[in-house]
């Protein structure tokens, strides 16, 4: 009978031993499984956030309202300090910097025709800024009593070139000097930099926002133009002939 219960305990303990190993193994089985289901996991959520940065770059990058300009404040192409933009320890652009608007070309298809546009509307106002003060503001001093008005009229052309003091480091390619003026039209409600059209438009690939995109695709440059060209008419009239703004229509009392 002893060896009975003996033999009974052994094969008792036997199966305990034996039970307590496929559970350990079963644990085991599952714990290797729950790891393989979390690693799947990760690298299903790694690769789809890749292929949404992919996507979204090749839908155009960053996505901005339509009332937003690029960059900081109330201009376009105004951006952070340059140590915030070019950051050598590495941490990246600040918000607002130049390299958020980058673009592939394929993403922005009317690239080329905005450039077009952009340049000549600068080169406009440019030139415009140029001949008015040598033809306009050297006969302003010896009609005083007109400047007002000649002022006035001056004044109808909204879009101006503004100058700076100092000038402008690019906030993408270290040590590049991109302008030291800007434009702004005050009729249009729109200012943007020198070089900003050029040097990150034109150079960098940087997408310029909706918002200014529609400014250029509207702007009456005919129009501009030919304004400019009748303020230079008239000044030229004054300045020669001592005759005031209106000249080709009234006579000087002073002239013979």
């Amino acid at each position: 009978q002893p060896q009975q219960q003996q033999g009974l305990r052994a094969r008792y303990n036997s199966n305990n031993h034996s039970n307590s190993n496929n559970k350990n193994t079963n644990n085991n089985s599952k714990s290797i499984s729950s790891n393989k289901n979390m690693l799947s996991c990760i690298a299903i959520f790694a690769v789809s956030a890749a292929i949404l940065v992919a996507v979204a770059r090749a839908a155009g990058g960053k996505k901005l309202p339509e009332d937003v300009w690029n960059g900081i404040g109330e201009c376009e192409g105004y951006w952070p300090p340059v140590s915030e933009c070019l950051n050598p320890s590495g941490a990246g652009p600040a918000e607002g910097c130049p390299q958020h608007y980058v673009v592939a070309d394929s993403a922005w298809p009317e690239r080329e025709s905005f450039l077009a546009k952009a340049r000549a509307i600068e080169k406009a106002a440019s030139e415009a800024d140029r001949n008015l003060q040598a033809s306009c503001q050297e006969g302003l001093s010896p009609f005083v009593p007109h400047s007002s008005e000649w002022k006035n009229e001056l004044d109808k052309l909204s879009l101006k070139v503004v100058s700076y003091r100092g000038i402008s480091f690019s906030r993408i390619e270290d040590g590049a000097i991109v302008g030291s003026r800007g434009f702004s039209d005050a009729a249009g409600g729109a200012c943007w930099p020198d070089g900003y059209v050029d040097h990150y438009v034109g150079e960098h690939h940087v997408r310029a926002s909706l918002r200014f995109q529609r400014y250029v695709q509207s702007f009456p440059l005919v129009e501009f133009q030919s304004a400019v060209d009748a303020l230079l008419q008239a000044c030229e009239a004054k300045r020669h002939h001592g005759q005031g703004f209106r000249a080709s229509s009234k006579p000087s009392e002073h002239e013979p």
